[in-house]
């Protein structure tokens, strides 16, 4: 996977929970440090069942990415929130259903940006990660590491999985989704998933640890029985 050697992200704060490597621990993964563990301990009291969440988000993905570029001939993918290589990346799927499929991903996380590397000698330069924030979405389709890779004047696939949920509500991720889409050209996609739950106490449990990890602050729970500012919104109850 190629990467953005223009600018690169802050050095790695390991005392600092990371949104990355807290979905990395979720999934099983080794790429995580004492702190993203802490983090996700407090809402896993609450809601034991997150644990499984990015399994079946991991499960969707893949799915979504063969449909699309099975039944409905997407050979460009541009992954916001990719977070930290996993076995069953988006251009892997896809290429194995397309060859030539080609996939940006984009994500500011230093910890995503350091494990890219060992994907650099994968591909042809068919997939390559872009250090850049989603919630400036104005920037990442003029960027020339992006246009290098995709050719924006035909159909892209633009995925927002498992991410919406760990943006702030004040950074209005509904309003970023319609930029993207927006700025897409006819016969392109936009694939969403994110969190929801009925109870009003784990969607309070999730989003207060998500905004805190999305702003470098520690993770507290919520107090008993406080209703919810904003609906943790997926597919997959919490």
């Amino acid at each position: 996977m190629d990467q953005d050697t223009d600018s690169g992200p802050p050095p790695i704060d390991t005392r600092t929970p990371s949104v990355a490597r807290m979905h990395d621990y979720l999934l099983g993964g080794t790429d995580n440090y004492p702190a993203d563990r802490r983090a996700c301990a407090k809402p896993l009291r609450v809601a034991p069942d997150l644990r499984a969440l990015p399994l079946n988000n991991r499960a969707f993905l893949r799915r979504a990415v063969r449909v699309l570029a099975r039944e409905h001939g997407i050979r460009q993918f541009l992954d916001h929130g990719s977070g930290l290589p996993t076995r069953d990346n988006v251009h892997r799927v896809a290429q194995a259903v397309h060859p030539d499929c080609r996939v940006v991903y984009v994500d500011n996380d230093p910890t995503a940006l350091a494990h890219s590397r060992t994907l650099l000698d994968e591909n042809d330069g068919s997939a390559r990660f872009l250090c850049a924030d989603l919630r400036e979405p104005d920037t990442i389709p003029d960027h020339p590491d992006l246009r290098t890779t995709l050719d924006l004047d035909r159909p892209v696939a633009a995925l927002f999985v498992s991410v919406l949920h760990c943006i702030p509500e004040h950074d209005n991720p509904k309003a970023i989704v319609r930029r993207v889409a927006e700025r897409l050209r006819p016969g392109s996609f936009v694939l969403v998933c994110q969190l929801v739950s009925h109870d009003a106490r784990a969607r309070e449990a999730v989003t207060r640890c998500m905004d805190a990890a999305a702003d470098g602050a520690p993770c507290d729970p919520p107090p008993p029985s406080t209703p919810s500012s904003r609906a943790c919104t997926s597919n997959h109850p919490a």
